[in-house]
Formats: C-alpha cells, sequence, structure tokens
C-alpha cells in the first residue's frame, strides 16, 4: 500500500474522490504557510487549525463524515512493569489529558 494513502484517503475514495498529492511536508505546521496563495488544499487537524490561524487561510469542515481519531501506546509486555518505562507512560497521558481538558 502506498504510504500516502491513510484512513482519510479510504473515506475519500469511497466517496468517489482521489487526491491529488503536489507537495509533502515533514510537519503539519507546515501546511498553512505551504497553502498560502495557491489553490491547493490540505486535511488537517482540527485541533491544528485552531492552533495554527494564519491569515489568508480559512478552515472549512470537510464536506463528507471522516472518522475520529484515536491514539494509544502500545510497549512490548517485556516493559510493563519497568519503572522507567512507567514513569513515561504516564507522563504521556497526563500530557494527553492536559491537551484534551484544555479543548
Amino acid at each position: 500500500m502506498d504510504r500516502q494513502f491513510n484512513l482519510a484517503d479510504q473515506h475519500l475514495a469511497r466517496a468517489g474522490v482521489n487526491r491529488k498529492i503536489a507537495a509533502t511536508v515533514e510537519s503539519f505546521v507546515l501546511v498553512p504557510f505551504l497553502l498560502r496563495g495557491t489553490n491547493l488544499i490540505s486535511l488537517v487537524l482540527e485541533r491544528a487549525i485552531q492552533k495554527l490561524a494564519v491569515p489568508g487561510i480559512a478552515g472549512f469542515e470537510p464536506p463528507l463524515s471522516l472518522p475520529d481519531i484515536h491514539e494509544s501506546m502500545f510497549w512490548h509486555p517485556r516493559h510493563t512493569s519497568d519503572q522507567a518505562h512507567i514513569w513515561l507512560r504516564n507522563r504521556i497521558s497526563e500530557a494527553a489529558a492536559s491537551i484534551a481538558r484544555v479543548e
């Protein structure tokens, strides 16, 4: 499978829409700056649009329903009781919870 073909593409394809990729970026933070002054569009997480407001770039709901994104942590079972690993998982969980509370 093409690494560019993702979950959003699967839903777009079901609606008869196929993306034409004009550019790729290393970080979603760059997207608004790449789009400004062009006729390009991009699918970006709603949270990113809210945080990265850039003059000349507008955010809109997509014309079709896309699934929510759920993030999870996975680790090898041998690390389950490792104190450093537990500490890191707890910090990640706390950071994610604090972001959710802000929204």
